[in-house]
């Protein structure tokens, strides 16, 4: 089995090469790394990739700031060719979802309902 490397390690091994500061040959005999090519498939996890869906997120911002009591079903409506997940999951890491209002528990006192009428006879009755 080979050896496993931690993510902080990994990280702090490919900064200097995402700065441009040093080779990825340079950093691996630096760190005693047997091959070059394990930097290279740590480069292409951690490298930072353009994101597709600029777009399309910019679309829903702009259709929540017109209507955000819209959720993720109304919002797929109007985006047509986009799949209902795809627009969950970005309404999602956008924060832009739907509060949902908790409903109150039905208590059926409403308090004292009608007038008490007055006791006019005053009589005080007991169990024998």
């Amino acid at each position: 089995m080979g050896k496993h490397y931690i993510i902080d390690f990994k990280s702090q091994i490919l900064q200097p090469i995402l700065n441009g500061k040093i080779s990825i040959r340079e950093v691996a005999r630096f760190y005693n790394i047997p091959s070059n090519a394990l930097v290279r498939t740590w480069l292409k996890r951690f490298e930072i990739k353009p994101d597709k869906d600029n777009a399309l997120k910019a679309a829903i911002k702009d259709l929540k700031a017109k209507h955000p009591d819209y959720g993720y079903r109304c919002v797929y409506t109007y985006l047509p060719g986009v799949n209902h997940k795809k627009v969950q999951r970005l309404i999602q890491t956008l924060g832009l979802q739907v509060q949902s209002r908790k409903s109150k528990k039905f208590t059926p006192y409403r308090g004292t309902i009608g007038v008490i009428a007055p006791n006019h006879l005053e009589r005080y009755f007991r169990l024998i």
